[in-house]
């Protein structure tokens, strides 16, 4: 899960970053679900990857991760490089 603190870093540094910028609401507001479902996330992380629960947290796991991307990818297009190498790893360990 330590991909998953990652991502909600980089959630939380891109959220402050853009509101200092005055980015548009929609904007602000994807990236907060993005850092809410990474958040969750790590919230189930100590349940065992074979239950239920387990795969609720790489569920939300990858909720966060496609928000933070859509969120990314709409201002530079070389941050879909950088998405999709993270989202590979996070599929790797679940």
């Amino acid at each position: 899960m330590k991909l998953v603190r990652d991502l909600l870093a980089i959630a939380r540094v891109l959220y402050a970053t853009r509101h200092a910028e005055r980015a548009s609401a929609a904007e602000l507001a994807k990236l907060e679900e993005a850092g809410k479902a990474l958040a969750t996330s790590l919230s189930m992380s100590h349940l065992a990857a074979n239950t239920v629960g387990g795969r609720a947290a790489w569920s939300w796991a990858e909720r966060g991760l496609a928000l933070l991307a859509d969120s990314l990818c709409e201002e530079d297009a070389s941050a879909r490089v950088f998405v999709a190498a993270w989202g590979v790893r996070l599929r790797g360990k679940g």
